[in-house]
């Protein structure tokens, strides 16, 4: 058998809702700085699964903590939206 003609099973699938490549995907489409809030708060962005304060978030992205705490709720807020409108 040619090994260069294997496909993984799952090339052509799309993420899970609950996988993490389902949520770094439609991050993609988020406000920037939501994107960025939300990829530093759930661990998403690089190095992966490192989890941050709002305070450090603050810190990282050189914002007030008002502005990292508004962007955290409406980022959560329209990723909670995009899960709830996938599983219908």
């Amino acid at each position: 058998m040619n090994k260069d003609k294997v496909v993984p099973i799952h090339k052509n699938k799309e993420p899970e809702i609950d996988s993490t490549g389902f949520f770094i995907k439609k991050l993609e489409s988020f406000p920037a700085l939501e994107r960025a809030v939300l990829e530093l708060s759930l661990g998403l962005g690089e190095p992966f699964e490192i989890l941050h304060t709002t305070d450090e978030i603050a810190e990282i992205l050189n914002e007030s903590k008002e502005t990292i705490e508004k962007n955290l709720a409406t980022g959560m807020k329209r990723m909670s939206d995009i899960c709830n409108q996938e599983r219908i």
